[in-house]
């Protein structure tokens, strides 16, 4: 009796799963994370076409009317297509543009007259792998995460702490908010990116420090976020990039590239141009940016190099 029931079971699951006469089902087409961008700020009929098209949101913004959304990939036209929607774009990534190295001449920041307040009462947001919160040479206001699979702004990469350490020294007295939007292998996606940048325009934050970047324009819609906040008054900095010895002319990365955004180059002790930073005319600002000493992850100090270094002195300079 007990093998005739195993076997019965094994014809009905045979015959669940091909039937004379029926076909298989085709795959369901791949899903992307899109930045979908609305004529008006995205609300219930908005959300229902997103899941009308099998779609599932994952994030909705304030400072643009746009969200970050999974769209299966056969669905995107006819998502862009409906006329309450401004433009559809795959989402992409960018990375830090800093590196560790050996220690060596440290270079001092001397180059300010530094007023009494210090950058007392002035946010700055650390857009970022986050900041070591644990760190007993920075005193850090308030943390975010919008990296998955995190659940706050400790810094699990070193590349932010290093950065917040820079703006610590310039402006003692600034409020340091650890806004994570970096993975720990120092890769981000501009969907995180603009989420940052949406938290900073809601809590009021005035000045923004960006120590990434990429060569390729990102989606418009983390344009349309940086000029949002930038009318607000939020003033935004970013690292021009460590491509500059590639012989390009204006190899200045996004978003610093931006109008509305602050781009850094990289100095080295002798006040010349470090030979991989970023330049052309698109470039406004050089700041120290060889041998910085500066904080690390784990409670200690060390230095680095890079646009990622310059920048953070740039926001500093802001808050002062």
């Amino acid at each position: 009796m007990k093998k005739w029931l195993r076997n019965l079971t094994v014809l009905v699951i045979a015959g669940l799963l091909v039937l004379p006469g029926m076909t298989t089902p085709a795959l369901s087409s791949p899903v992307v994370t899109a930045l979908v961008s609305f004529q008006q700020p995205p609300g219930l009929e908005e959300q229902e076409l997103i899941r009308s098209l099998g779609g599932v949101i994952k994030h909705t913004y304030d400072v643009v009317p746009a969200v970050a959304a999974l769209i299966p990939e056969d669905k995107l036209d006819e998502l862009a297509a409906d006329p309450r929607v401004v433009s559809v774009e795959e989402d992409s990534r960018a990375r830090a543009v800093g590196t560790m190295v050996p220690g060596g001449l440290l270079q001092m920041y001397t180059g300010l007259a530094r007023p009494q307040s210090g950058g007392g009462v002035v946010k700055v947001a650390i857009l970022d792998s986050g900041i070591d919160l644990d760190h007993p040479g920075l005193a850090v206001a308030g943390d975010v995460t919008f990296v998955d699979g995190t659940t706050s702004g400790d810094d699990d990469n070193g590349h932010g702490t290093m950065v917040a350490g820079v703006v610590a020294a310039v402006a003692p007295q600034a409020e340091l908010y650890a806004v994570k939007v970096m993975g720990q292998g120092g890769w981000l996606w501009w969907s995180d990116v603009i989420k940052g940048i949406d938290w900073a325009w809601r809590n009021d934050i005035q000045v923004v420090n960006m120590s990434f970047g990429g060569p390729n324009e990102p989606p418009k819609t983390v344009h349309n976020a940086i000029k949002r906040a930038s009318r607000k008054g939020v003033i935004l900095v970013a690292g021009a990039g460590n491509l500059g010895d590639e012989g390009y002319p204006d190899l200045v990365f996004y978003p610093a590239k931006y109008d509305e955004v602050i781009a850094v180059g990289a100095t080295d002790e002798t006040d010349t141009r470090v030979i991989t930073s970023g330049w052309g005319p698109s470039l406004e600002l050089v700041a120290p940016g060889a041998n910085v000493y500066t904080t690390t992850k784990g409670g200690g100090y060390g230095t680095g190099g890079g646009t990622s270094l310059s920048t953070p002195h740039v926001a500093g300079a802001a808050a002062l």
